[in-house]
């Protein structure tokens, strides 16, 4: 049992000494870096979201009327 317990302080001692090493070398104050303003957006314009969303809406609605109306199987040449 002392053996453990001999081991264990030597073990509890090499723990303590390492970290008052890491503690010594690791400065207290660090120095920041300046903050930087990006050139650009980092995300997709809203605009061409804008667009792309009205393209759909138009085309979803084109294809809906040809299809109430009928002529959506003729238009594709499906009968």
């Amino acid at each position: 049992m002392q053996l453990k317990f001999n081991a264990y302080n030597a073990i509890s001692a090499q723990l303590q000494e390492a970290k008052a090493k890491v503690q010594q070398e690791t400065p207290a104050f660090t120095t920041l870096q300046s903050a930087t303003v990006p050139v650009g957006p980092s995300a997709p314009r809203k605009s061409r979201i804008l667009l792309v969303w009205l393209f759909l809406a138009f085309l979803g609605t084109t294809l809906w009327a040809f299809y109430k109306d009928g002529h959506l199987k003729s238009l594709l040449g499906l009968s």
